[in-house]
């Protein structure tokens, strides 16, 4: 979305889950702009939204899936994000692979090493 007064234009990112919590935030950034130009008495700023994707949701039938390889490979303790949890908005493109029926399977990966000097166990304890 970008919102042009004047002087130099406002850019700004909006990710939402959901389809119609991101129109509700749409609208409400058009609102308060609008709003805000004719509290000040300017001209009404020029709003265009260039481009949008959806929330990325993992196909169930594949994450199952997955989930059950990823057990296999890293062991019982493995943790993996199910298809029914909510979308994640991190990746601005891989959404359009699933809007277009691939099934697909986004993966993150983190991991620690429980290594700690003495000072560290004093002040935080995160390894024990």
């Amino acid at each position: 979305m970008i919102v042009s007064f004047p002087a130099p234009g406002v850019k700004l990112t909006l990710r939402s889950y959901d389809p119609t919590v991101l129109k509700l935030l749409l609208d409400g950034v058009e609102r308060t702009a609008k709003a805000s130009a004719a509290m000040a008495n300017a001209p009404a700023p020029t709003i265009t939204f260039p481009h949008g994707t959806e929330a990325v949701r993992n196909d169930g039938a594949l994450s199952a899936r997955m989930s059950t390889v990823m057990k296999q490979v890293l062991g019982s303790k493995a943790s993996f994000y199910p298809a029914s949890a909510p979308g994640g908005t991190a990746s601005e493109d891989f959404s359009e692979y699933i809007e277009a029926g691939v099934p697909s399977c986004s993966l993150w990966s983190a991991a620690t090493i429980r290594r700690c000097s003495r000072s560290t166990r004093r002040r935080t304890n995160p390894c024990r």
